[in-house]
């Protein structure tokens, strides 16, 4: 494929994010691993803003997925306090974090998995985005579970000022799944995953799920 004010609630606005899990054609092979998959926006996540009791909290959470997105991470240092974290507890994960995104402050992406459950395929990419229509451009990567390959999209949608400036964005999610399933014409399974702002019965996302 090709580039393109507690604790507890720290843990609550861990947002299991609109797994949105448009799933567009995407169906598991009887065959193939159950896995569980995640998606968080985790509010400015960043060394600087979580301490390790805060990180605990944080870390019991993803420990009970096998894949997950996150959304809103600034830097790549808690990413590995948090995988140290978790071998600490005899889970191995693994991290693909993307470069910055964004207009104005830059967050970033970043996909943990189990090794033992689930490959990655690809080092992740930002897709590309030179007309500058995403607030913050969506990060792919592609991962396999047993024998069953699959296309992870996930995207942090801007908030704006009105529902419209949301869902001109989720319009355009459409245009993404499409150019990610055609880079490669043997990936059909490609799963649209993240912190969109918006419900998913909203009909911005009609397009994409027929």
């Amino acid at each position: 494929m090709e580039p393109y004010q507690g604790l507890l609630q720290q843990v609550k606005s861990m947002t299991r994010g609109l797994v949105l899990a448009f799933a567009v054609g995407f169906a598991a092979p009887s065959w193939a691993s159950e896995i569980t998959v995640a998606s968080f926006n985790v509010r400015i996540f960043s060394t600087g803003s979580r301490d390790d009791s805060e990180l605990a909290l944080i870390a019991d959470r993803l420990q009970q997925f096998d894949l997950i997105a996150i959304q809103e991470l600034r830097d790549e240092e808690v990413v590995r306090r948090t995988l140290d974290m978790l071998a600490a507890r005899g889970l191995e994960y693994r991290a693909l974090v993307s470069g910055p995104v964004g207009r104005g402050s830059l967050e970033r992406y970043a996909f943990l998995w189990r090794p033992g459950v689930v490959q990655a395929l690809d080092e992740g990419a930002i897709f590309p985005d030179p007309n500058d229509v995403f607030s913050r451009e969506p990060y792919v990567a592609s991962f396999r579970a047993s024998n069953f390959d699959f296309t992870l999209i996930t995207m942090h949608s801007i908030w704006g000022d009105s529902k419209a400036e949301r869902r001109a964005e989720a319009l355009l999610l459409d245009d993404v799944y499409r150019s990610v399933q055609d880079a490669d014409p043997n990936e059909q399974d490609v799963i649209v995953l993240g912190d969109f702002n918006l419900p998913p019965e909203d009909y911005a996302f009609a397009e994409m799920v027929e």
